[in-house]
C-alpha cells in the first residue's frame, strides 16, 4: 500500500490500527472477481511481496486470507458483495441464509435443520462484516501498522514456535487438535 500510494475505505475491516490482522477472510471457494483486478501492477506488486516473504511456502498462507487482504487493501467496501442469499458447504463449514431470510429465499436455499451453521459460529466475521462502517486506510495508516508490527518484532527469532502457537490457537478454535 505504501509503495503504491493506495488508499482503501475496507482495510480497516481485516486490520486494527495496532497492525494486527484479525484473521477474517472472505472464503473463497465461492468467489467472483474481475480479472482486471488481480492483473493490476497494485495486486502484482502485493503478490510479489507475499511471494519475497516465502510464506506460501513457510507458513501455508492460503488464498483466503490473501485475496481478502488484497481486497481490503485495493477496494473499497462498496465493491464488494456477501452473496447472504447462497448457502456454501466446503468440508466441514457451511452456512445457510438467515432463518429470518425472505420466504422467497427459504424456498431457493433449504438447508438441514442439523446443520451446524458457521454464521453462527464464534469464529465467524459475519457480525463484524454486517456492523462494519467503512473508514478511510491510508498510506500513513499502513506506515504506523508496519511500525507497531516491526516493534513487536513478530518475525525474529522463534518464528517456528510462534507459527506453531497459532495454528494450535487455530485448531482449538474450531474444534480441532494439534
Amino acid at each position: 500500500m505504501q509503495a503504491n500510494n493506495v488508499t482503501s475505505d475496507w482495510m480497516s475491516y481485516f486490520v486494527g490500527r495496532d497492525g494486527n490482522y484479525n484473521l477474517c477472510h472472505m472464503w473463497s471457494n465461492f468467489e467472483i472477481a474481475s480479472l482486471r483486478w488481480l492483473r493490476s501492477a497494485e495486486y502484482e506488486s502485493y503478490f510479489q511481496f507475499l511471494d519475497r516473504a516465502k510464506g506460501f511456502f513457510m507458513e501455508r498462507w492460503g488464498d483466503a486470507p490473501v485475496h481478502s487482504i488484497a481486497a481490503g487493501m485495493l477496494l473499497n467496501h462498496s465493491q464488494i458483495h456477501f452473496f447472504d442469499d447462497i448457502g456454501y458447504r466446503h468440508d466441514s463449514f457451511a452456512r445457510c441464509p438467515d432463518r429470518a431470510a425472505s420466504a422467497e429465499t427459504r424456498l431457493k436455499c433449504q438447508c438441514p435443520a442439523d446443520l451446524d451453521n458457521f454464521d453462527t459460529n464464534d469464529g465467524s466475521c459475519l457480525p463484524q462484516w454486517r456492523a462494519f462502517k467503512p473508514a478511510p486506510w491510508t498510506p500513513r495508516d499502513t506506515a504506523e501498522a508496519r511500525r507497531l508490527v516491526a516493534q513487536r518484532q513478530w518475525y525474529g527469532t522463534d518464528l517456528e514456535s510462534r507459527v506453531a502457537a497459532e495454528v494450535r490457537r487455530w485448531y482449538s478454535m474450531f474444534g480441532g487438535t494439534w
